[in-house]
Protein backbone atom coordinates (compact mmCIF):
# COMPACT_ATOMS: atom_id res chain seq x y z
CA UNK A 1 0.00 0.00 0.00
CA UNK A 2 2.81 2.43 0.86
CA UNK A 3 4.53 1.54 -2.38
CA UNK A 4 1.28 2.33 -4.30
CA UNK A 5 0.98 5.73 -2.64
CA UNK A 6 4.62 6.44 -3.48
CA UNK A 7 3.93 5.52 -7.11
CA UNK A 8 0.78 7.72 -7.17
CA UNK A 9 2.61 10.79 -5.76
CA UNK A 10 5.41 10.27 -8.26
CA UNK A 11 3.05 9.95 -11.21
CA UNK A 12 0.98 12.99 -10.09
CA UNK A 13 4.14 15.08 -9.67
CA UNK A 14 5.29 14.18 -13.16
CA UNK A 15 1.80 14.80 -14.63
CA UNK A 16 1.32 18.19 -12.92
CA UNK A 17 4.74 19.33 -13.88
CA UNK A 18 4.12 18.31 -17.51
CA UNK A 19 0.93 20.48 -17.51
CA UNK A 20 2.84 23.42 -16.06
CA UNK A 21 1.19 23.11 -12.67
CA UNK A 22 4.46 23.40 -10.84
CA UNK A 23 3.05 24.15 -7.37
CA UNK A 24 0.85 21.11 -7.35
CA UNK A 25 3.64 19.04 -8.92
CA UNK A 26 5.98 20.22 -6.18
CA UNK A 27 3.49 19.26 -3.48
CA UNK A 28 3.16 15.76 -4.92
CA UNK A 29 6.94 15.52 -5.25
CA UNK A 30 7.44 16.71 -1.66
CA UNK A 31 4.87 14.22 -0.40
CA UNK A 32 6.59 11.53 -2.49
CA UNK A 33 9.98 12.46 -1.00
CA UNK A 34 8.72 12.53 2.61
CA UNK A 35 6.89 9.30 2.23
CA UNK A 36 9.87 7.68 0.50
CA UNK A 37 12.24 8.73 3.27
CA UNK A 38 9.88 7.42 5.92
CA UNK A 39 9.35 4.22 3.97
CA UNK A 40 13.03 3.55 3.39
CA UNK A 41 13.94 4.51 6.96
CA UNK A 42 11.40 2.06 8.33
CA UNK A 43 12.49 -0.61 5.82
CA UNK A 44 16.09 -0.01 6.71
CA UNK A 45 15.27 -0.35 10.38
CA UNK A 46 13.39 -3.53 9.66
CA UNK A 47 16.30 -4.90 7.61
CA UNK A 48 18.74 -3.78 10.27
CA UNK A 49 16.56 -5.49 12.87
CA UNK A 50 16.51 -8.61 10.75
CA UNK A 51 20.28 -8.38 10.28
CA UNK A 52 20.72 -7.77 13.99
CA UNK A 53 18.47 -10.66 14.85
CA UNK A 54 20.29 -12.83 12.34
CA UNK A 55 23.61 -11.65 13.77
CA UNK A 56 22.50 -12.34 17.32
CA UNK A 57 21.23 -15.77 16.23
CA UNK A 58 24.49 -16.55 14.46
CA UNK A 59 26.43 -15.17 17.43
CA UNK A 60 24.38 -17.31 19.80
CA UNK A 61 24.91 -20.33 17.58
CA UNK A 62 28.62 -19.55 17.35
CA UNK A 63 28.70 -19.12 21.12
CA UNK A 64 26.93 -22.43 21.58
CA UNK A 65 29.31 -24.01 19.10
CA UNK A 66 32.22 -22.41 20.92
CA UNK A 67 30.91 -23.68 24.23
CA UNK A 68 30.55 -27.15 22.74
CA UNK A 69 34.08 -26.96 21.35
CA UNK A 70 35.32 -25.72 24.69
CA UNK A 71 33.47 -28.55 26.41
CA UNK A 72 34.97 -31.08 23.99
CA UNK A 73 38.37 -29.50 24.49
CA UNK A 74 37.97 -29.71 28.25
CA UNK A 75 36.89 -33.34 27.93
CA UNK A 76 39.85 -34.10 25.70
CA UNK A 77 42.14 -32.22 28.05
CA UNK A 78 40.70 -34.22 30.92
CA UNK A 79 41.32 -37.41 28.99
CA UNK A 80 44.84 -36.30 28.13
CA UNK A 81 45.48 -35.45 31.75
CA UNK A 82 44.05 -38.80 32.81
CA UNK A 83 46.21 -40.55 30.22
CA UNK A 84 49.19 -38.49 31.32
CA UNK A 85 48.67 -39.45 34.95
CA UNK A 86 48.04 -43.05 33.96
CA UNK A 87 51.24 -43.11 31.91
CA UNK A 88 53.08 -41.38 34.73
CA UNK A 89 51.71 -43.92 37.17
CA UNK A 90 52.66 -46.77 34.86
CA UNK A 91 56.14 -45.33 34.39
CA UNK A 92 56.57 -44.91 38.14
CA UNK A 93 55.15 -48.39 38.73
CA UNK A 94 57.36 -49.85 35.98
CA UNK A 95 60.40 -48.06 37.25
CA UNK A 96 59.57 -49.16 40.78
CA UNK A 97 59.07 -52.72 39.48
CA UNK A 98 62.42 -52.61 37.70
CA UNK A 99 64.08 -51.27 40.83
CA UNK A 100 62.38 -54.00 42.86
CA UNK A 101 63.47 -56.67 40.39
CA UNK A 102 67.02 -55.33 40.35
CA UNK A 103 67.03 -55.19 44.12
CA UNK A 104 65.58 -58.69 44.36
CA UNK A 105 68.13 -59.96 41.87
CA UNK A 106 70.91 -58.26 43.75
CA UNK A 107 69.66 -59.77 47.01
CA UNK A 108 69.40 -63.18 45.38
CA UNK A 109 72.86 -62.89 43.87
CA UNK A 110 74.24 -61.75 47.20
CA UNK A 111 72.56 -64.69 48.88
CA UNK A 112 73.79 -67.09 46.21
CA UNK A 113 77.29 -65.68 46.48
CA UNK A 114 77.10 -66.12 50.23
CA UNK A 115 75.83 -69.67 49.83
CA UNK A 116 78.49 -70.40 47.20
CA UNK A 117 81.13 -68.97 49.48
CA UNK A 118 79.90 -71.11 52.36
CA UNK A 119 79.65 -74.13 50.09
CA UNK A 120 83.13 -73.38 48.72
CA UNK A 121 84.49 -73.25 52.25
CA UNK A 122 82.79 -76.54 53.08
CA UNK A 123 84.04 -78.14 49.86
CA UNK A 124 87.52 -76.82 50.58
CA UNK A 125 87.34 -78.30 54.08
CA UNK A 126 86.00 -81.58 52.69
CA UNK A 127 88.72 -81.64 50.04
CA UNK A 128 91.31 -81.08 52.74
CA UNK A 129 89.82 -83.95 54.75
CA UNK A 130 89.67 -86.10 51.61
CA UNK A 131 93.26 -85.27 50.73
CA UNK A 132 94.27 -86.19 54.28
CA UNK A 133 92.24 -89.41 54.04
CA UNK A 134 93.92 -90.26 50.73
CA UNK A 135 97.29 -89.55 52.28
CA UNK A 136 96.41 -91.75 55.25
CA UNK A 137 95.24 -94.48 52.87
CA UNK A 138 98.47 -94.28 50.89
CA UNK A 139 100.51 -94.38 54.08
CA UNK A 140 98.45 -97.31 55.32
CA UNK A 141 98.89 -99.09 52.00
CA UNK A 142 102.63 -98.51 52.19
CA UNK A 143 102.72 -99.88 55.73
CA UNK A 144 100.51 -102.80 54.70
CA UNK A 145 102.77 -103.52 51.75
CA UNK A 146 105.87 -103.80 53.91
CA UNK A 147 105.12 -104.18 57.62
CA UNK A 148 101.89 -106.23 57.51
CA UNK A 149 102.90 -108.52 54.67
CA UNK A 150 106.09 -109.52 56.44
CA UNK A 151 104.30 -111.29 59.35
CA UNK A 152 102.01 -112.98 56.85
CA UNK A 153 104.99 -114.27 54.90
CA UNK A 154 106.43 -115.57 58.19
CA UNK A 155 103.16 -117.31 59.06
CA UNK A 156 102.93 -118.80 55.59
CA UNK A 157 106.56 -119.94 55.54
CA UNK A 158 106.52 -121.54 59.00
CA UNK A 159 103.17 -123.18 58.34
CA UNK A 160 104.57 -124.79 55.21
CA UNK A 161 107.72 -125.78 57.13
CA UNK A 162 105.60 -127.42 59.86
CA UNK A 163 103.60 -129.19 57.18
CA UNK A 164 106.72 -130.59 55.52
CA UNK A 165 108.52 -131.66 58.72
CA UNK A 166 105.67 -132.87 60.87
CA UNK A 167 103.02 -133.87 58.32
CA UNK A 168 103.26 -137.48 59.46
CA UNK A 169 102.42 -136.42 63.03
CA UNK A 170 99.17 -134.67 62.03
CA UNK A 171 95.89 -136.38 61.57
CA UNK A 172 93.42 -135.35 58.89
CA UNK A 173 92.01 -132.52 61.02
CA UNK A 174 95.49 -131.17 61.77
CA UNK A 175 96.41 -131.15 58.08
CA UNK A 176 93.14 -129.38 57.27
CA UNK A 177 93.86 -126.75 59.92
CA UNK A 178 97.33 -126.17 58.46
CA UNK A 179 95.73 -125.73 55.03
CA UNK A 180 93.27 -123.18 56.46
CA UNK A 181 96.11 -121.19 57.99
CA UNK A 182 98.13 -121.18 54.76
CA UNK A 183 95.11 -120.27 52.64
CA UNK A 184 94.07 -117.45 54.98
CA UNK A 185 97.59 -115.99 55.02
CA UNK A 186 97.76 -116.16 51.22
CA UNK A 187 94.37 -114.43 50.82
CA UNK A 188 95.32 -111.74 53.32
CA UNK A 189 98.56 -111.12 51.42
CA UNK A 190 96.58 -110.85 48.16
CA UNK A 191 94.18 -108.39 49.78
CA UNK A 192 97.05 -106.18 50.94
CA UNK A 193 98.62 -106.24 47.48
CA UNK A 194 95.28 -105.25 45.87
CA UNK A 195 94.76 -102.51 48.44
CA UNK A 196 98.22 -101.15 47.64
CA UNK A 197 97.38 -101.17 43.91
CA UNK A 198 94.13 -99.29 44.59
CA UNK A 199 95.92 -96.57 46.56
CA UNK A 200 98.54 -96.23 43.84
CA UNK A 201 95.78 -95.63 41.29
CA UNK A 202 95.32 -92.18 42.92
CA UNK A 203 98.75 -91.07 41.71
CA UNK A 204 99.04 -92.75 38.32
CA UNK A 205 98.07 -89.70 36.32
CA UNK A 206 101.10 -87.75 37.47
CA UNK A 207 103.11 -88.85 34.42
CA UNK A 208 101.35 -89.23 31.08
CA UNK A 209 102.83 -90.11 27.71
CA UNK A 210 101.89 -91.26 24.25
CA UNK A 211 101.78 -95.04 24.21
CA UNK A 212 100.33 -97.68 21.91
CA UNK A 213 97.44 -99.58 23.44
CA UNK A 214 98.89 -102.66 21.72
CA UNK A 215 101.89 -102.34 24.04
CA UNK A 216 99.56 -101.92 27.02
CA UNK A 217 97.71 -105.13 26.18
CA UNK A 218 100.95 -107.01 25.46
CA UNK A 219 102.42 -105.98 28.83
CA UNK A 220 99.24 -107.06 30.63
CA UNK A 221 99.26 -110.43 28.82
CA UNK A 222 102.94 -110.96 29.68
CA UNK A 223 102.11 -110.43 33.37
CA UNK A 224 99.26 -112.96 33.11
CA UNK A 225 101.04 -115.46 30.89
CA UNK A 226 101.12 -118.30 33.44
CA UNK A 227 97.47 -117.89 34.49
CA UNK A 228 96.32 -117.72 30.86
CA UNK A 229 98.31 -120.85 30.01
CA UNK A 230 97.00 -122.81 33.01
CA UNK A 231 93.35 -122.04 32.11
CA UNK A 232 93.90 -122.55 28.37
CA UNK A 233 92.35 -119.19 27.50
CA UNK A 234 92.60 -117.78 24.00
CA UNK A 235 93.12 -113.98 23.97
CA UNK A 236 92.45 -112.30 20.63
CA UNK A 237 92.64 -108.70 19.44
CA UNK A 238 93.16 -106.84 16.19
CA UNK A 239 96.26 -104.65 16.52
CA UNK A 240 95.04 -102.22 13.86
CA UNK A 241 91.98 -101.45 16.02
CA UNK A 242 94.01 -100.42 19.06
CA UNK A 243 95.00 -96.70 18.92
CA UNK A 244 97.72 -94.65 20.55
CA UNK A 245 96.72 -92.97 23.79
CA UNK A 246 98.07 -90.11 25.87
CA UNK A 247 97.77 -91.82 29.25
CA UNK A 248 99.60 -93.05 32.32
CA UNK A 249 101.19 -96.26 31.10
CA UNK A 250 101.44 -98.23 34.37
CA UNK A 251 97.82 -97.43 35.28
CA UNK A 252 96.51 -98.54 31.88
CA UNK A 253 98.56 -101.76 32.02
CA UNK A 254 96.99 -102.45 35.42
CA UNK A 255 93.53 -101.72 33.94
CA UNK A 256 93.92 -104.23 31.08
CA UNK A 257 95.56 -106.72 33.41
CA UNK A 258 92.67 -106.61 35.90
CA UNK A 259 89.99 -106.93 33.21
CA UNK A 260 91.76 -109.78 31.38
CA UNK A 261 92.49 -111.51 34.71
CA UNK A 262 88.80 -111.35 35.62
CA UNK A 263 87.84 -112.77 32.22
CA UNK A 264 90.32 -115.63 32.69
CA UNK A 265 89.25 -116.27 36.30
CA UNK A 266 85.54 -116.57 35.52
CA UNK A 267 85.86 -118.72 32.39
CA UNK A 268 84.27 -122.16 32.78
CA UNK A 269 83.85 -123.33 29.20
CA UNK A 270 85.90 -125.92 27.31
CA UNK A 271 87.21 -123.23 24.97
CA UNK A 272 87.53 -120.02 27.05
CA UNK A 273 88.13 -116.93 24.96
CA UNK A 274 88.80 -113.25 25.58
CA UNK A 275 88.32 -110.69 22.78
CA UNK A 276 89.75 -107.17 23.09
CA UNK A 277 88.58 -104.47 20.70
CA UNK A 278 88.31 -100.68 20.33
CA UNK A 279 86.17 -98.28 18.27
CA UNK A 280 86.13 -94.52 17.94
CA UNK A 281 83.02 -92.83 19.40
CA UNK A 282 83.04 -89.03 18.96
CA UNK A 283 85.93 -87.64 21.00
CA UNK A 284 86.43 -90.93 22.85
CA UNK A 285 87.90 -94.36 22.24
CA UNK A 286 85.57 -97.11 23.42
CA UNK A 287 87.42 -100.27 24.49
CA UNK A 288 85.79 -103.63 25.14
CA UNK A 289 87.04 -106.78 26.90
CA UNK A 290 84.65 -109.63 26.13
CA UNK A 291 84.64 -113.16 27.55
CA UNK A 292 82.45 -116.24 27.27
CA UNK A 293 82.49 -117.01 30.98
CA UNK A 294 79.84 -117.40 33.67
CA UNK A 295 78.33 -113.92 33.26
CA UNK A 296 76.84 -111.56 35.88
CA UNK A 297 73.30 -111.15 37.19
CA UNK A 298 71.55 -107.93 36.07
CA UNK A 299 71.08 -106.64 39.62
CA UNK A 300 74.77 -107.11 40.40
CA UNK A 301 76.29 -105.27 37.44
CA UNK A 302 76.53 -101.87 39.12
CA UNK A 303 77.76 -103.20 42.47
CA UNK A 304 80.82 -104.98 41.15
CA UNK A 305 82.77 -101.71 40.85
CA UNK A 306 82.42 -100.98 44.58
CA UNK A 307 85.24 -101.67 47.01
CA UNK A 308 85.35 -105.17 48.57
CA UNK A 309 82.37 -106.37 46.53
CA UNK A 310 82.50 -110.10 45.89
CA UNK A 311 79.79 -112.09 44.09
CA UNK A 312 81.30 -115.46 44.94
CA UNK A 313 82.94 -117.03 47.96
CA UNK A 314 86.71 -117.43 48.23
CA UNK A 315 86.26 -121.21 47.86
CA UNK A 316 84.67 -120.70 44.44
CA UNK A 317 86.92 -117.93 43.09
CA UNK A 318 89.90 -116.18 44.60
CA UNK A 319 89.99 -112.40 44.89
CA UNK A 320 89.67 -109.46 47.26
CA UNK A 321 86.86 -107.47 45.61
CA UNK A 322 89.19 -104.54 44.90
CA UNK A 323 90.28 -105.20 41.31
CA UNK A 324 87.27 -103.67 39.52
CA UNK A 325 87.18 -100.73 41.95
CA UNK A 326 90.79 -100.08 40.95
CA UNK A 327 89.77 -100.27 37.26
CA UNK A 328 87.04 -97.70 37.84
CA UNK A 329 89.42 -95.33 39.61
CA UNK A 330 92.02 -95.61 36.82
CA UNK A 331 89.46 -94.97 34.05
CA UNK A 332 87.87 -92.01 35.87
CA UNK A 333 91.30 -90.49 36.51
CA UNK A 334 91.86 -90.65 32.74
CA UNK A 335 88.57 -88.78 32.13
CA UNK A 336 86.48 -91.77 30.98
CA UNK A 337 83.88 -94.15 32.36
CA UNK A 338 83.53 -97.92 32.73
CA UNK A 339 80.55 -100.29 32.73
CA UNK A 340 79.63 -103.91 32.02
CA UNK A 341 77.02 -105.66 29.88
CA UNK A 342 76.36 -109.28 30.72
CA UNK A 343 73.89 -112.15 30.76
CA UNK A 344 74.04 -114.92 33.33
CA UNK A 345 75.75 -117.93 31.73
CA UNK A 346 76.49 -116.05 28.49
CA UNK A 347 79.69 -114.19 29.33
CA UNK A 348 80.43 -110.52 30.04
CA UNK A 349 81.72 -107.53 28.12
CA UNK A 350 83.46 -104.76 30.04
CA UNK A 351 83.50 -101.38 28.29
CA UNK A 352 85.53 -98.30 29.14
CA UNK A 353 86.16 -95.00 27.37
CA UNK A 354 89.33 -92.92 27.11
CA UNK A 355 89.36 -89.38 25.64
CA UNK A 356 91.38 -89.04 22.46
CA UNK A 357 93.57 -86.43 24.18
CA UNK A 358 93.58 -87.03 27.92
CA UNK A 359 96.14 -84.24 28.36
CA UNK A 360 93.23 -81.77 27.98
CA UNK A 361 91.81 -83.15 31.23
Amino acid sequence: EERQQLSIHKLMAEAKTAKGLYDEGYKHLYAYTQMREEFFTEATLREMSKVKNRYELVSRENEIELLRAEKDLLAKEKKIKGLYWFLLFMMVAGFSGILFLLYSRWKMQSRLLSLLKDRGEKIKAQNAKLAQSNLDLQQFASVASHDLREPLRMINSYTKLLSRRYASSFDASGKEFMHFITDAATRMDRLLVDLLEYSRAEKRNERTQWVSSVDLVDNALANLKLKIHQKGVSVNYEKSHLPKLYVNKSGMVQLFQNLISNAVKFSDTESPEVIIDCAKRGHYYKFSVKDNGIGIEDNQQEKIFDMFTRLHSSQEFEGSGIGLATCKKIVERQGGEIWVESKKGQGSTFYFTIPQDVSAN
